[in-house]
């Protein structure tokens, strides 16, 4: 830990003794929000499995700043952090970490707009703000790799086989024009964030073959009947 916390210090004195190019605002958790989007552009993110990526982020720095000042249910991360630790400091730390672990070929890009957000928390601080900001870093970064830890055995990767459907009367299969197979067929396997389970609300099938609903049905949607 002695090792660690004066790696952080002397990071710190560099962020203060440097003017970066980017701009933080004074809301970090906004800004993170934007630079998680940015990297998800550049990384050509498709939407799917963005809202993975962007639960990730946002459950570390929920679960960051609600355990320095706990009001709510965690996510999953419960309260532990040192006292007197900077919540907008913990909240740089995790999104930071959370982005690093999703998109390591940016991290260059993310240490700069990391040591931006620090410089802005430390502008016009003392000793206690540096000690506070340290805290804020230490506790964020543990909250972070716990979220990580978490997710990485959530099922989502590596996807099972694609599903195709069938040919029975019945079945689901692709259609034209782009005779697409099932999309994202791991959702069904990956653990949820906040249901106990995918199957948790969903609906019952559809009216059996032989019925007269399923007649009526398949007549309404079907083109050559019009």
């Amino acid at each position: 830990m002695h090792h660690r916390t004066c790696a952080m210090l002397t990071s710190l004195a560099v962020i203060m003794a440097t003017t970066f190019v980017i701009t933080a605002r004074a809301d970090q958790v906004t800004d993170w929000n934007q630079y998680m989007l940015q990297a998800a552009l550049v990384a050509k993110t498709t939407p799917i499995p963005m809202t993975r990526n962007a639960a990730i982020v946002q459950a570390a720095v929920f679960d960051a700043v609600n355990g320095i000042n706990p009001r709510y249910t965690p996510i999953h991360v419960k309260s532990a952090a040192p006292g007197g630790a900077s919540r907008r400091a913990a909240a740089v730390q995790a999104a930071y970490v959370s982005l690093v672990n999703l998109y390591p070929t940016q991290i260059s890009t993310l240490d700069a707009q990391r040591a931006a957000s620090l410089m802005a928390i430390l502008k016009g601080g003392g000793h206690e703000r540096v000690r506070s900001v340290l805290a804020g870093i230490q506790w964020g970064q543990t909250v972070a790799d716990a979220i990580w830890a978490w997710r990485s055995a959530d099922g989502f990767n590596p996807p099972p086989p694609p599903f195709v459907g069938g040919t029975n009367i019945g079945q689901w299969r692709p259609t034209p024009p782009a005779f697409a197979s099932g999309v994202l067929p791991q959702l069904g396997y990956t653990t949820a964030w906040a249901i106990l389970a995918p199957s948790q609300f969903r609906p019952g099938g559809p009216p059996a073959l032989n019925s007269d609903r399923y007649a009526e049905v398949f007549n309404e949607t079907n083109p050559w009947e019009a």
